[in-house]
């Protein structure tokens, strides 16, 4: 009988990496069963879409950003809400929907099987909010797909959340090109939104966004420090932003993140521990996860 040799040395890399994904899914299952609960709890009924549905309708009775203590807050464009008036009348059916056919509009079974088992994705599309459209815009905007990179930077001047907003001034600094159409498109933005007669009131509106601080899923340290995290996580997201990380800057660099942020995760890929230049013409070297499907 031979003795089979031990190995010379232990995979410590595989180990490590085997213990990370282990806790990721153990993290991910506890965010996933807490929110269940947390849902069944208040009822069953979404928050975001809503709200989104009210404002559509508010617009024409002109308290659009007039907050109430039913749980009415909508910091975003008047715009915004314009827009939303189809969808609005289509039901949140249609809009769950689009969720899954953002994911679908991903051509890699490990990034869509991924986001599928993700709390951050279920959170996102159960209570009818708009991180999973920015998820895929970013997919693609890292891949130097220009109308995907005008669809995150109109998306983020419609929803000015910190973490859109970090992620397009990334964008705009990697690549000029979008700085002179810039120039004459928020303007005109900012006319529309005058037009709508909602524009102070927005303005007025915009720090009470901040509500999501003291939700029961926010995982960053504001929770207990209050805005003190910014003097550490806006200078960190610079630094993050600068090794082109800008999925992780705008988590860091915001007030406050849930699961569904980590959905801009998205734009990390192919750029992690990477240099590239997203105005090149090629389309940057693919990670592991970005394997057709």
């Amino acid at each position: 009988m031979v003795a089979r040799s031990l190995p010379a040395t232990v995979p410590w890399r595989r180990l490590w990496l085997a213990a990370l994904v282990a806790l990721a899914f153990a993290v991910n299952l506890a965010f996933l069963v807490g929110y269940a609960i947390w849902v069944v709890q208040r009822g069953g009924h979404p928050f975001d879409y809503p709200i989104f549905a009210e404002a559509s309708t508010r617009l024409f009775d002109g308290t659009l950003y007039q907050w109430d203590t039913h749980g009415y807050i909508y910091p975003y464009s008047p715009v915004f809400a314009w827009l939303f008036v189809p969808f609005a009348a289509m039901g949140i059916w249609v809009w769950w929907a689009l969720h899954f056919l953002a994911v679908a509009l991903i051509p890699s079974w490990p990034w869509r099987l991924a986001i599928l088992v993700s709390a951050g994705f279920w959170m996102d599309t159960y209570e009818g909010n708009v991180t999973a459209f920015f998820m895929l815009a970013g997919y693609w905007m890292v891949r130097g797909n220009r109308w995907a990179g005008w669809a995150f930077l109109v998306g983020t001047l419609l929803v000015p959340k910190p973490q859109f907003v970090i992620i397009a001034a990334w964008l705009v600094w990697r690549n000029r090109e979008y700085v002179k159409p810039l120039v004459w498109i928020v303007p005109v933005y900012a006319l529309l939104v005058l037009a709508t007669g909602y524009g102070f009131d927005w303005l007025a509106a915009l720090p009470g966004a901040s509500h999501d601080i003291d939700s029961p899923f926010q995982f960053l340290p504001s929770r207990i420090i209050g805005v003190w995290w910014l003097a550490i996580g806006l200078p960190l997201a610079a630094w993050l932003a600068a090794k082109d990380h800008p999925g992780w800057a705008s988590i860091a660099g915001s007030l406050y993140a849930g699961a569904p942020q980590l959905l801009l995760l998205t734009t990390e890929s192919p750029l992690v521990a990477r240099s590239v230049d997203i105005s090149d013409q090629g389309e940057p070297p693919d990670s592991a996860l970005d394997r057709p499907a």
